[in-house]
C-alpha cells in the first residue's frame, strides 16, 4: 500500500508503465489513462502507446477521442451556463 498521496502514486505508477513500454521498444501497444482523488484534488496521467506521459486536467485516448472530446466539451458548457444563471 501506498504511504503517499495518491497523486504522488499515481506518477510512481506512471513512470512504471513508461519504463515498461519503452523497454519492448514500441511493440507493446498500449495507452492507458491512470487516475484518482486525494485529499489534493484529482490527478490523470495518459501513457501513450510510444511510452510519453502527460499530466492533464482531462484526458480522451483511443479511437474514440474527438467524441470523448466533443462530450467533455458540451458537459463543460452546460455547467458554465448553468453556473452562471445561477448567479
Amino acid at each position: 500500500m501506498c504511504q503517499h498521496t495518491v497523486g504522488y502514486c499515481l506518477f510512481v505508477m506512471s513512470e512504471i508503465v513508461d519504463l515498461l513500454v519503452t523497454r519492448y521498444q514500441g511493440y507493446v501497444s498500449a495507452a492507458l489513462v491512470l487516475g484518482g482523488v486525494d485529499q489534493t484534488g484529482p490527478h490523470l496521467y495518459s501513457i501513450h502507446p510510444h511510452g510519453s506521459t502527460d499530466t492533464l486536467p482531462y484526458v480522451t485516448m483511443g479511437t474514440a477521442t474527438c467524441l470523448s472530446c466533443l462530450l467533455l466539451m458540451s458537459v463543460c458548457v452546460l455547467y458554465y451556463l448553468f453556473v452562471s444563471l445561477s448567479l
